[in-house]
């Protein structure tokens, strides 16, 4: 494959057989010193926008990103963004296509990883594997938002042999039709794509991936990942899915 590389600002690739001792230099597998990048924040493309290779209109298009596409914006370049996308390519975006995510709470589930991750800013508050839509029901990708909050209910729909299924949760909160993160008490190997396209999450509180909260008497007291998301998420909270 060829490299990409930075020159005076500008991102662009270039053919392996003009470079000499690549080793020798401080420099990640894309080419870039990645420590010199920084990092800012998370953010999402707002609308379908061109990632280009400088901070200009002018600039080469590497291509387009969906709305909704989540990204890591590494420096602030005037009226551009330098951003790492999804596909771990560098380049620039304009400031008027991207939303920063930078104080607020935020989900975010990596399809390809199966692990959902709870944010407030840069930080991690908990993050854990989880079972999402399979194949021929697909978790959705792209941005939404938390419609509800509710607790002990029942979820009810068809499999794909048309039987009907009734599941007990006790958490649910819906963000795009019939998806939602929900509890899923016993599952013998989570990390895999299974579900009827919603977000299944850790219920048990003896995962390493559990977080810690305390009471309203000072108490710590372990909590699992799915009451970890149910307890700082709020109706409106967004959920990011991605590959």
């Amino acid at each position: 494959g060829w490299y990409l590389i930075r020159v005076n600002g500008h991102i662009g690739y270039a053919s392996p057989d003009y470079f000499d001792a690549l080793s020798d230099y401080s420099m990640n597998n894309y080419g870039l010193d990645y420590g010199s990048l920084g990092f800012i924040c998370n953010a999402y493309t707002t609308d379908r926008v061109n990632l280009r290779s400088g901070a200009s209109t002018d600039t080469q298009s590497f291509g387009l990103l969906d709305q909704g596409s989540f990204v890591q914006v590494l420096q602030d370049c005037g009226d551009f963004y330098l951003v790492l996308d999804n596909d771990y390519r560098y380049g620039y975006i304009s400031k008027d296509y991207l939303h920063l995510l930078n104080d607020e709470i935020y989900i975010v589930t990596d399809i390809s990883s199966q692990i959902t991750t709870l944010y407030k800013g840069n930080t991690i508050l908990a993050q854990a594997y989880c079972v999402t839509g399979k194949s021929s029901t697909p978790t959705s990708l792209g941005v939404f938002k938390i419609k509800s909050k509710e607790r002990n209910r029942y979820l009810n729909g068809k499999n794909e042999d048309g039987s009907e299924y009734h599941s007990f949760v006790n958490y649910w909160m819906p963000f795009y039709g019939g998806q939602g993160l929900h509890d899923l008490k016993e599952c013998h190997r989570w990390g895999v794509a299974a579900s009827h396209g919603c977000e299944r999450q850790q219920s048990t509180r003896d995962m390493y991936t559990s977080g810690y909260v305390l009471n309203k008497y000072g108490e710590v007291y372990k909590i699992s990942m799915i009451e970890n998301l149910y307890l700082n998420a709020e109706v409106g909270t967004k959920v990011i899915n991605k590959k």
